[in-house]
């Protein structure tokens, strides 16, 4: 039978173990080297099976390291230690096997189930270490060490049910979350605009001199040493007035902004259900860049209005914005190899974002 020094022994293996996989993935490195990809005919089932099992391993360990542990139990810890950690490096090694499969895969795909299984590492790591602080403890039943037990049996269980809705969900369905990401993204862009063109101002969008006058203190105190230039020229940046041009720019993109958030919201609809070719794949991990960079020059557009009122850089920003929803729109085309019925309200929104 372990003693209990042996079994925190163990423990600290495991947990210098978990750190060098987590930190690994973390660095978007191959596990490879450490773990050899597995050959399994579906690995999205059984990261869905693993998933489960990790979960129900991790509920078991709360039950069999139950303060106080009893030295007749350390043989049943050690083994369910061993199966944690087991079902852990096999979800690891399905990853791995995903990775090599890049003809299959894409990469939103790949990228977001490694960040789940990093944090399913991430907990397990936090488990394991909580557990080890209770063997051979006297206090154990007198402060928060069981209920941080409890704690990482819940945190494990929630990125086991992440990980294992990714998986079933797929590429399409992890694209339509980005989506809505971006979607919302825009509408804060949209309602800055928006906000702005109500009473346009150079270069203080927030107001912030308004805000620092409402300090009190010693501030009114203080003597420049140019005689108040300092002051007259806040007063005539108080007094210049917004090019016209700028004002009117905003005013026309203002309402394309709008339809630019709608069309992100609505996009997800001519998403068809993942498929994993190589084809498809390809296109997913496209559109997922092509709608980040509607994302980006949406802030540039409204940066360039709001705070440089740079009418040049504006006018390119938007540009690249309209070239960006181009791209979109003809790899939904692709994605949905022409069916009009799905892509016909597309060209309803290009009139109106055109007009």
């Amino acid at each position: 039978m372990p003693t209990s020094e042996e079994l925190k022994e163990h423990i600290a293996s495991i947990s210098s173990t978990l750190q060098q996989l987590q930190s690994t993935l973390n660095n978007l490195n191959s596990t490879s080297g450490l773990l050899q990809p597995a050959n399994v005919k579906d690995p999205l089932l059984e990261i869905s099976k693993l998933s489960s099992l990790i979960g129900a391993h991790a509920t078991k360990l709360g039950l069999v390291f139950k303060p106080p542990i009893a030295a007749t139990t350390y043989n049943t810890c050690f083994q369910e230690l061993d199966s944690f950690f087991k079902y852990i490096k096999f979800l690891i090694s399905i990853l791995n096997q995903l990775k090599n499969s890049t003809e299959s895969y894409s990469n939103l795909f790949i990228n977001e189930l490694s960040y789940n299984t990093a944090s399913i590492i991430e907990s397990a790591f936090y488990l394991v270490e909580e557990l080890g602080k209770l063997i051979g403890s006297e206090d154990v039943l007198k402060d928060d060490k069981t209920d941080e037990r409890l704690i990482g049996v819940g945190i494990v269980w929630e990125k086991c049910e992440n990980i294992s809705k990714n998986a079933k969900i797929g590429s399409s369905g992890i694209l339509r979350g980005k989506l809505k990401s971006s979607s919302s993204l825009v509408l804060d862009a949209s309602e800055e605009l928006k906000e702005w063109l109500l009473d346009p101002m150079v270069g203080d969008a927030f107001n912030l001199d308004d805000f620092s006058d409402n300090f009190d203190g010693d501030d009114d105190k203080i003597q420049t040493s140019n005689n108040g230039d300092e002051d007259e020229s806040g007063d005539e940046d108080e007094d210049e007035d917004v090019p016209e041009a700028i004002i009117k720019y905003g005013e026309t993109w203002s309402p394309k902004i709008q339809l630019v958030k709608l069309l992100l919201s609505l996009l997800d609809r001519s998403i068809p259900a993942s498929k994993y070719t190589k084809k498809f794949s390809k296109n997913i991990d496209l559109f997922h860049e092509k709608q980040l960079k509607v994302n980006e020059y949406v802030d540039d557009l409204v940066a360039s209005i709001v705070y440089d009122m740079d009418l040049e850089n504006a006018k390119k920003a938007s540009d690249k914005l309209t070239k960006e929803i181009n791209q979109i729109f003809e790899i939904v085309k692709i994605l949905n190899n022409n069916d009009e019925k799905k892509v016909k309200w597309l060209e309803s929104w290009k009139i109106k974002y055109s007009n």
